[in-house]
């Protein structure tokens, strides 16, 4: 009976050898084991998209348990809190953590310290977080061209996502939150002369919007840009051009070389009284001694009244100068 069981073992034993040379493993490895753990881990690592937003749902239903205040005040705006029963291709579904990222420590350890208000973040992280959706031209020069971003003024510093009281999501009046930190503009739309902001007709957004470079505050190339797409009768082509517009009508000047862009003491929002302004760049040593100097002691628009451009004299001088002596005697000509 020994000498039996020794020969069915060394049996045993011969085969396992014979079937370890060939390059087989009665047993499999660690290696082999931790292998295909690794590969069935990978395989539910990443969820479909339905289990995906499943999660999603679930994570913002946990914050909702504690601020339901929060999610109530969202009714009504953009960011609204989404529903289970809505379909996922009708409208954008926005959920808390998708703003207040990150936020597996305040779940843990649910106090003021671990919280993820947007208040607490920076500009740069918050223009990242808010891009991913608005993907504006406003959003986006932001960061780019303005002096905003570089001074720390965020998305939130002029927008309110919870418990919103105007359009856009703006925490005050259009222009109001610009007047927080531009006070002195905004005292010069009190002057005698100043475009219409505070009676209602223009905005600050009418004129600053998207900014094409630090140094340029305005939403088109120039400020003659921005100006001609009012007043358009004075956008040209004109025959007979002001030479001022000219030279700087396309390099950020143009028409804020003789007016003030907000308000002005003097009339038409000019920088100066007329003649005095006119002065600045004109010298017309005839005008001081021809006839006793008399056309020196008035308003230099009596006469060149087309100061913008004409259509028909080079000398800006309008169609009713025709009838006047001067020109009705032979000695000067229009």
């Amino acid at each position: 009976m020994r000498a039996s069981k020794l020969s069915v073992f060394s049996l045993v034993s011969v085969l396992s050898g014979l079937w370890v040379l060939a390059g087989f493993s009665v047993l499999p490895s660690v290696s082999q084991e931790a292998g295909s753990w690794q590969a069935s881990s990978q395989k539910t690592s990443k969820p479909s998209a339905k289990e995906a937003l499943s999660s999603a749902f679930d994570m913002s239903e946990t914050c909702i348990m504690c601020h339901e205040d929060k999610a109530a005040n969202l009714k009504g705006t953009a960011h609204a809190m989404p529903s289970r029963a809505t379909p996922v291709h009708e409208g954008a579904k926005v959920f808390c953590q998708d703003c207040h990222v990150n936020p597996e420590k305040h779940l843990e350890d649910p106090t003021a310290e671990t919280a993820r208000r947007t208040e607490d973040m920076s500009a740069e992280e918050l223009l990242t977080i808010c891009s991913t959706c608005h993907a504006f031209p406003h959003v986006r020069e932001m960061a780019t061209a303005t002096s905003h971003f570089g001074n720390g003024v965020s998305c939130v510093t002029c927008h309110k996502i919870h418990r919103p009281t105007e359009t856009r999501l703006l925490k005050k009046a259009p222009s109001q939150s610009c007047f927080d930190c531009h006070t002195s503009v905004w005292e010069t739309f009190s002057m005698p002369s100043h475009h219409p902001l505070k009676e209602g007709t223009l905005k600050c957004v009418s004129c600053h919007t998207v900014m094409s470079s630090f140094d340029q505050p305005f939403t088109q190339e120039s400020a003659r840009a921005v100006c001609v797409s009012c007043h358009t009768e004075y956008e040209g082509p004109l025959p007979y051009e002001h030479q001022a517009l000219n030279d700087y009508g396309f390099e950020k000047h143009g028409c804020l070389d003789c007016h003030e862009a907000h308000g002005s003491a003097n009339k038409r929002l000019l920088k100066e009284p007329d003649e005095r302004l006119c002065l600045q760049c004109h010298t017309v040593p005839g005008h001081f001694t021809a006839h006793g100097g008399v056309w020196s002691r008035g308003p230099c628009q009596n006469c060149h009244s087309d100061v913008h451009g004409s259509y028909t004299n080079k000398l800006f001088f309008s169609e009713t100068m025709r009838t006047r002596p001067c020109f009705r005697a032979g000695c000067h000509s229009f």
